[in-house]
């Protein structure tokens, strides 16, 4: 499944050859199927910020990784507001991106600091990956509840009207 998802991925910038010969044991590897058949933990948010991605690499932390330019860019294009933009840049000038990742997950999950979901965000890819999974999963079960509220409301309103227009014509 991973080496589909990679393939496609690299398919923009290389030939199928190429991949093959220079990623896919790579990536077989990295999940224990060839080798000495290891799994490997992936790379926590410290490591990949002291990692240095060579020019066309994609592999960095955005918050070390984008100039500013860019950084403010796509926080106007996520639509992240003026004031946690801001916050968030000075953040990044100040060498702070597990926290600026912190307030961009804030800004782009409801404004809502969700404690018990941003602690653990900044620390993991994973992790800011399962949060804002469970974030959403919250949101959208919150939103099938109060659905349901109003269709059982509107059921209970209609039966009311129907035992209303059986009296009158009885």
């Amino acid at each position: 499944e991973s080496l589909k998802f990679w393939r496609k991925a690299f398919s923009r910038k290389i030939g199928a050859d190429k991949f093959e010969k220079s990623y896919a044991y790579n990536i077989r590897h990295s999940y224990g199927q060839e080798g000495k058949r290891t799994d490997y933990t992936p790379n926590n948010c410290m490591r990949i910020i002291r990692a240095t991605a060579g020019n066309g690499e994609y592999h960095s932390c955005p918050f070390k990784q984008w100039g500013e330019s860019q950084l403010r860019a796509v926080l106007r294009k996520k639509k992240v507001a003026a004031t946690s933009l801001e916050e968030i840049v000075q953040l990044t000038k100040g060498f702070h991106f597990g926290i600026a990742c912190q307030k961009y997950f804030i800004a782009t999950h409801g404004g809502n600091p969700h404690e018990e979901l941003v602690n653990q965000v900044g620390n993991h890819p994973n992790q800011y990956f399962d949060q804002s999974w469970q974030y959403f999963q919250q949101k959208k079960e919150a939103k099938e509840a109060a659905s349901d509220s109003k269709k059982s409301s509107k059921e209970a309103k209609s039966t009311v009207e129907d035992t209303k227009a059986n009296k009158v014509e009885a």
